[in-house]
C-alpha cells in the first residue's frame, strides 16, 4: 500500500492499495497547485492528484522502472528500467525509448535541479564487473553518452547544485 502523511502528523491517507516497491517521484510544481504524485503500480506508472486522489494519467504498460523521476520542471515523466529508460509526456504518454547498451543493467540514476539530464549507472552483466558512468539529454533526442567506465563498481550518484559536475562512488 502507498500511503500519504501530513508532515505534522495530523492526517494520513492511502494513494494506492497495491504499489510497486518503487520510490515515488513528486511532480515539481509551483505554489498552491495540487500536488501530484508518479508512482509504479500494476505494470505502469499511474500519476495521481494527491489532496483529491483524481487520476491525471498513466504510462503504458511496461517494465516495472527500477527509479521515476519528473524532468524538464515536470514536463517529462522518466523511468529507468534494468534495461531501458522510457521518456514519457506529464499525463503518461510514450515519448521515447532508449535501449541501454548490450550487457549492460541500470544500477542508480540521478537527474539535476530543472532535470534537462539524466546520470546513469550501468552495470556490465558479465565477469568483468566493470561499470559505466552514462548521461541522456531529456531536452532533445540524443543518444546516451559514456562519461566514465572503470572495473568495479559505483554507486551513490548525485549532481551537483548548479548541475555542473557529477559526483559517483566507487568502493575500496
Amino acid at each position: 500500500e502507498l500511503r500519504v502523511a501530513v508532515g505534522d502528523n495530523s492526517d494520513d491517507w492511502s494513494v494506492a492499495r497495491a504499489a510497486a516497491p518503487v520510490a515515488p517521484a513528486w511532480k515539481p510544481l509551483p505554489e498552491p497547485e495540487e500536488q501530484v504524485l508518479a508512482f509504479a503500480a500494476g505494470g505502469r506508472v499511474r500519476i495521481v492528484e494527491v489532496d483529491t486522489g483524481r487520476h491525471l494519467g498513466a504510462t503504458p504498460p511496461g517494465p516495472t522502472p527500477r527509479e521515476i523521476w519528473w524532468a524538464r520542471d515536470g514536463h517529462r515523466l522518466v523511468t529507468v528500467a534494468s534495461s531501458s529508460i522510457h521518456v514519457h509526456g506529464p499525463r503518461g504518454r510514450l515519448l521515447r525509448v532508449v535501449p541501454l547498451p548490450a550487457g549492460l543493467e541500470a544500477g542508480g540514476s540521478a537527474v539535476p535541479r530543472g532535470g534537462r539530464r539524466l546520470a546513469l549507472i550501468a552495470r556490465h552483466q558479465g565477469p568483468t564487473g566493470a561499470s559505466e558512468l552514462l548521461v541522456l539529454r531529456l531536452d532533445r533526442d540524443t543518444p546516451l553518452r559514456r562519461l566514465l567506465s572503470l572495473p568495479g563498481p559505483f554507486e551513490g550518484l548525485t549532481w551537483s547544485i548548479d548541475g555542473s559536475l557529477l559526483v559517483v562512488g566507487r568502493p575500496l
